[in-house]
C-alpha cells in the first residue's frame, strides 16, 4: 500500500495536462447541467458543453495513444 501512495504522490511529466483536462471536463458537465436554466440560449450552451467534453476526451485519447505508441516502439527497438 505504501508503494501506491508513493506513486500517487509523485508529479508526472504530464500532470498539468491531466489536471487541465479534468478541470475542463468538470466545467463541461457544469455547463451541460445548467444549460436548462438559460431559456432559449440553453441548446447553444449545452452543445458548447458537449463539444468541450468531446475535446477533453479526444485530448486524453491522443495522449494515451501517443504514450502507447512510444512504449511499443521502445520495446520493438530493443
Amino acid at each position: 500500500m505504501n508503494t501506491f501512495w508513493n506513486w500517487l504522490a509523485k508529479k508526472g511529466q504530464h500532470s498539468l495536462l491531466h489536471t487541465i483536462s479534468l478541470a475542463a471536463l468538470v466545467l463541461a458537465v457544469f455547463i451541460i447541467n445548467t444549460a436548462a436554466d438559460m431559456g432559449p440560449f440553453g441548446p447553444l450552451l449545452a452543445s458548447a458543453g458537449i463539444y468541450l467534453a468531446i475535446f477533453v476526451a479526444l485530448l486524453q485519447l491522443f495522449h494515451w495513444a501517443a504514450t502507447g505508441l512510444r512504449v511499443f516502439a521502445s520495446r520493438r527497438a530493443k
